[in-house]
């Protein structure tokens, strides 16, 4: 997994330049701490101690098979401003996408992993750094319409679905399965459970995936004390009124498109073509008791003490045609050794022994029984909780996942 340099005879790692964004509601409440003025090393160590999805995890996953990696933050302004402020070749007004260019192109990856959907910032670096000998995409379960997973050379994707849809598309296309990053048990005390449940994640985003999710939510708190933290708290929720014009104009586009117009017809239409696009229907307020349930959001080590602190904690993919679990709180929550409760699917048995390492319920009263079931029997909530962190540890690390993005990337780059 390492080459030659030109003219020597000495070995080199190889370079792998990761560029992705942070979620926004997490830039806001990180670029807020006591940081402004600081070095760029200064804040890219806090943001690596903070675990952020994947923040620091792939680098020394990947250093043992002869592997660097550099990760740029596209939208964390002050980071980004500080590293362009210390290397003093760049102009006052650069902008986040030239950072980032300027970050590449003084690293000179071998591979470029591109998280972001700016085709533009993608065509920039391909001209701009000679030394790249791939390009990899990413996505996850939601798949954006785009015609930039063609340009890459490869795409990974942690949710199998999405696999099948991008080859199905013509794009080369791999499962890379999400890991648990380790190092974030260093900066955790001892469980101290002082929450029966919870559910970290999205509420009300504008596709199924959360309008399921929503709905479970909302029959579960008529009975049970669940507690959401989620970024939509501090959201303020739009009134019905607001709401529906837009669902007018949803409704209007698929019954053009129901009718037989053509997408690009129907695309290229005035408002009518901007709803064409949207996932769902817009929704309107959330209902009261599951607003009620909600907390701000978690992010970084808070949210994995969320969920270390809890009992039970929750994980909800999508609906009932859901066929495989691919997300991140799967290893987030057994890592951390938490007793989880997740949707059931295909692919469950592959990754956790339901019933002894996870608990996984297929229904809302299924799901219902499973929670009752969990908080009245400690000493086997905590045995499953305490496998499922085993499992986890010994199968689902960053460093279990190295070798096969390893094998990826070198199926691209030879």
């Amino acid at each position: 997994d390492q080459h030659l340099l030109p003219g020597r005879q000495r070995l080199r790692p190889v370079k792998l330049a990761y560029l992705s964004t942070l979620y926004p509601a997490y830039v806001t409440a990180f670029a807020g701490r006591a940081l402004s003025g600081r070095s760029f090393e200064s804040w890219r160590s806090e943001l690596e101690r903070d675990a952020f999805g994947w923040a620091g995890a792939w680098g020394p996953a990947l250093e043992p098979l002869g592997w660097t990696v550099e990760e740029m933050w596209l939208n964390l302004e002050p980071m980004q401003h500080a590293w362009a402020r210390e290397r003093g070749s760049l102009p006052d007004d650069a902008s986040l996408a030239d950072i980032a260019l300027a970050q590449i192109e003084r690293f000179q990856p071998d591979v470029l992993w591109y998280d972001h959907h700016d085709v533009a910032l993608l065509d920039r670096i391909r001209a701009r750094c000679p030394s790249l000998r791939a390009c990899v995409g990413w996505t996850g379960s939601v798949l954006q319409d785009s015609p930039i997973w063609r340009s890459f050379d490869l795409v990974l994707s942690c949710a199998p679905e999405t696999v099948e849809a991008l080859s199905a598309g013509g794009a080369k296309a791999a499962l890379l399965t999400h890991a648990f990053n380790e190092r974030v048990l260093e900066s955790l005390g001892r469980r101290k459970p002082a929450l029966d449940v919870s559910l970290v994640g999205q509420i009300a985003a504008d596709h199924p995936l959360h309008a399921h999710r929503e709905r479970l939510l909302d029959a579960l708190l008529a009975e049970i004390d669940i507690t959401v933290f989620s970024p939509t708290a501090e959201v303020r929720a739009p009134s019905q009124a607001a709401v529906f014009p837009r669902r007018l104009l949803y409704a209007g586009a698929q019954s053009l498109r129901r009718a037989g117009l053509s997408e690009s017809t129907l695309r290229r239409l005035p408002l009518l073509g901007r709803a064409a696009g949207w996932p769902t229907a817009p929704r309107g307020p959330l209902p009261a008791r599951l607003r009620r349930a909600l907390r701000p959001g978690r992010f970084g080590l808070a949210m994995y003490r969320a969920l270390r602190d809890s009992r039970v904690t929750l994980n909800v993919h999508g609906g009932s045609n859901t066929r495989f679990t691919s997300n991140m709180r799967l290893f987030e929550a057994t890592g951390v050794g938490t007793c989880l409760l997740t949707d059931a699917a295909d692919n469950l048995s592959e990754l956790f022994e339901p019933g002894r390492e996870v608990a996984a319920f297929r229904d809302e009263a299924e799901c219902r029984e499973r929670i009752r079931w969990l908080l009245a029997n400690e000493r086997e909530r905590e045995a499953i909780a305490r496998a499922g962190q085993a499992r986890c540890l010994a199968q689902h690390t960053f460093r279990h996942r190295a070798p096969r993005l390893v094998e990826l990337l070198r199926g691209v780059t030879r």
